[in-house]
Parts: structure tokens; sequence; C-alpha cells
């Protein structure tokens, strides 16, 4: 099977390890700030230190990566392409926020049956699933926008003119 040569259109395969890099890069980055931002909410992290908040946080932030990037492989394998979520679509955004949504659901169902997780008063509760908002809508919202992140990258990478600065312009100096 011939490999289509690299477009705009079409991600060649150091590309696509550079762009699937990205998302996850991206991924990360979004995921362990959440997680550090929705701590308060999370009666069981309450007594521990800061330095053991942030360790148990980067962890978190890896389980969340790993189910963004089996969310990543559910639609290499659904489309059956490996360059799949390039370039991007409301559809293919949908599709990674409602992975992430059954990803957290379950995830956070896990947590609390085998006793990993409690909410504080401040974590907010989904009606009828009884989990929390806030972590379901980390991999909801966060799934998407680290795949548009790495899109918006990509498709700046293919139009390099749009990466030089205009002339004057000293908002977009390079280093």
């Amino acid at each position: 099977m011939d490999t289509p040569a690299p477009s705009s259109r079409s991600l060649g395969e150091a590309d696509a390890i550079g762009y699937l890099g990205t998302a996850l890069v991206a991924a990360f980055v979004m995921c362990w700030h959440w997680e550090l931002a929705q701590t308060p909410a999370f009666r069981n992290l309450a007594h521990l230190s800061w330095a053991r908040i942030v360790g148990r946080d980067l962890v978190a932030a890896c389980g969340d990566v790993g189910m963004i990037l089996f969310g990543y492989w559910i639609g290499v394998v659904w489309t059956e392409n490996k360059r799949w979520p390039w370039p991007g679509s409301v559809k293919t955004y949908a599709f990674l926020a409602a992975l992430g949504f059954v990803f957290s659901v379950v995830a956070e169902r896990l947590a609390l049956r085998y006793g990993r997780s409690t909410y504080s008063e401040l974590m907010p509760l989904i009606p009828g699933l009884g989990v929390g908002a806030l972590p379901v809508l980390q991999l909801t919202v966060l799934a998407p926008l680290a795949f548009a992140f790495a899109n918006a990258r990509q498709h700046r990478k293919d139009k390099p003119h749009l990466a030089q600065p205009i002339a004057g312009d000293h908002t977009t100096e390079t280093f």
C-alpha cells in the first residue's frame, strides 16, 4: 500500500509522530494543571503536603494522557487511518469529547468504588451518574483541545509563511 506524499491534507510518517507527540505533551500540561486546580474538590487529598499533591497529580495526569492515547488509538482503528485525527473537524472533536466523557465516567466510578477518590463539598456531582463533574469535564474538554492544538500547530507548520513575523511586529519574534 503506497503512502501518500505529505501535504497540507496528509501527514508524512515523521509529521504524524511529531503531531501525536505535540497532542500528548499538550494534553499532559493541560491535564496536570487541571488536576492541580481540582485538588480542593477531593476530600482524600486535603491532608497531603503540597509536594505529595504535585506528585500525585503528575501521576494522575499521566493516566489522563494514557486515556487520551487510548482514545486516539480507537479513532485510528475505527477510521483505519493512522494519521487520524488530522486535519481535524467538528465530528472528530465531538468523537474525542465523547470518548473522554465515557473514559472519565468509568474511571471515576472505579475510583469511587475502590476508595481511590472521595469528594469534598466543592465537587459538583453529575445527576444520575453519581460522579464528579470536574474530572469528567477534564477529559471531555481537554482531549479534543489537545488535538485541536496539535492540528493548529501542524497547520502552521505546513504554511511556514504564517510563522514569519510581520515587519515591525515585535510580538511574533522567534527564538
